[in-house]
């Protein structure tokens, strides 16, 4: 191409190889068009640059919260297979357990059915033996009235008999008297001579008789006086007998009623086994029902093992699938870093409005970084904070970005220096809180806020003097 020799045209194209703003409609029209094509070109470079930054910021993004959902499924389904082996064993266990305690307690509950039926037979004994002591308690209350009754007949008779012993007194006082008087009969009879001898003969007989009633009566006061022994005898014996059997109708009673508080234990010691027995073979049947439902879920936890291994398989793959992304990540990373070169070349170079905007993105991005820090120290949880201090946006901007102005270089560097520290010290949070070093966390999250104003600062220092350099036209 032939470019005018004339004064204009060769200002202009020292304009265009320093690609400023000129009157280029004076000079040769191809070199107006050049410059177009060259401005339209780095506008669309600052497009791509642009795009990059918002991809490889994005896929980064992507990448870390990739992989930390991928750690924490792999860490859930390693969690779950060791929550399902320990469920499986215990399930196991329980099902072989609940199997032994089923047999002992149905052993138990025949034991329990065994018993009821003793108890019952023994509540029947006792109720039998109950109602004999009750007969013999009649009876021997019966008996005492009667011995009672004999007592007084005694008593009675004792009355006769010494009633007896005074008509006995006045017959053998009369037969005295009688026999007196038939001697002095005899003796007058005798003095009477012939005449008294009739008188005398009947004297005699009254004499005898006398004394055969004396005989007879002494007889009868001896039979008496045994009778009176033997009465006496058997008044001490039926008093002895009323006694004795006062003393064994207490005792009978005092049995009675043990009897009886034993009948009312042994019922209700049969009510309670009955219960018991009740009781038991719902446990039984419950314990069966235990054994059933621990085999379903060995079953399930055997179907839980299975889907868990097919988890872990997931989160490897998933793994394998996000290891492209990385890759994409990096070639963009080197893209943007190219491009970053190329604008060290006045064709190539970005403008002041590009980069402020850019800056004003990556000040939003490093606030939100110190803000997912400050909520992991808050709640004591890490969630997908980038770590990687090459993957934050802020380092990609500062691959992108090469400022040749000597006063922003100075400034930029700086901030470059002070954000690889702080994003040293974040890190260091995490690992804390990941560690559960709280207090240690609170420290050095204290110091990552100091730096980020320093950081903060350092832009706006950096972002006053850029926009001074756009005002003189000079680029950063």
């Amino acid at each position: 191409m032939a470019f005018g020799k004339s004064k204009i045209d060769k200002i202009c194209l020292e304009a265009v190889a320093q690609l400023k703003e000129t009157d280029y409609t004076k000079a040769d029209p191809q070199i107006g068009q050049m410059y177009q094509r060259l401005v339209g070109g780095r506008s669309q470079l600052e497009t791509v640059m642009e795009r990059d930054l918002s991809a490889v910021t994005q896929i980064s993004s992507l990448e870390k919260t990739l992989t930390y959902y991928t750690d924490r499924l792999g860490g859930i389904s390693n969690d779950l297979a060791d929550s399902t082996d320990t469920i499986l064993q215990a399930s196991t266990e329980t099902s072989r357990v609940a199997g032994e305690v089923s047999n002992q307690h149905e052993d138990l509950t025949k034991t329990i059915l065994s018993a009821s039926e003793e108890c019952a037979t023994i509540y029947k004994n006792i109720e039998d033996g109950q109602q004999q002591l009750t007969e013999i308690k009649d009876l021997s209350q019966t008996t005492i009235t009667e011995s009672g009754e004999m007592k007084d007949n005694m008593e009675n008779l004792f009355d006769v008999i010494n009633h007896m012993n005074e008509v006995i007194d006045g017959i053998n006082s009369i037969s005295g008297q009688t026999n007196l008087l038939a001697l002095n009969a005899s003796i007058e009879a005798a003095r009477a001579g012939e005449a008294g001898k009739g008188f005398a003969v009947v004297a005699e007989e009254i004499r005898k008789l006398a004394e055969e009633t004396q005989k007879m009566t002494a007889n009868m006061g001896e039979f008496v006086e045994r009778i009176k022994e033997a009465s006496g005898k058997s008044a001490d014996s039926a008093n002895a007998a009323v006694t004795a059997m006062n003393n064994m109708n207490e005792k009978i009673n005092s049995v009675w009623k043990i009897n009886d508080e034993n009948q009312k234990s042994v019922g209700r010691i049969t009510d309670s086994v009955s219960s018991l027995a009740a009781v038991s073979q719902e446990i039984s049947s419950s314990m069966d029902e235990m054994a059933t439902q621990a085999s379903n879920i060995q079953k399930q936890c055997e179907e839980q093992q299975n889907e868990t291994q097919k988890l872990l398989t997931i989160g490897i793959n998933l793994k394998d699938a996000a290891a492209p992304v990385n890759q994409v990540e990096k070639d963009i990373n080197a893209a943007i870093t190219t491009i970053g070169e190329m604008g060290k070349d006045p064709f190539y170079v970005m403008d002041n409005s590009f980069f402020l905007k850019n800056m004003e993105k990556a000040e939003t991005t490093y606030n939100e970084w110190v803000a997912s820090i400050k909520d992991a120290v808050d709640s004591k949880i890490v969630t997908h904070i980038q770590t990687s201090e090459r993957k934050s946006a802020f380092s990609y901007l500062i691959n992108a970005m090469q400022p040749q102005n000597e006063q922003v270089r100075a400034i930029w560097n700086k901030i470059v220096e002070d954000y690889k520290k702080v994003h040293e010290t974040g890190n260091n949070v995490v690992k804390a809180v990941d560690n559960q070093e709280f207090d240690k966390a609170q420290q050095l999250f204290q110091e990552v806020e100091n730096a980020s104003k320093t950081i903060i600062a350092e832009i706006k220092q950096m972002e006053s003097t850029v926009q001074q350099l756009s005002g003189q036209g000079l680029h950063f």
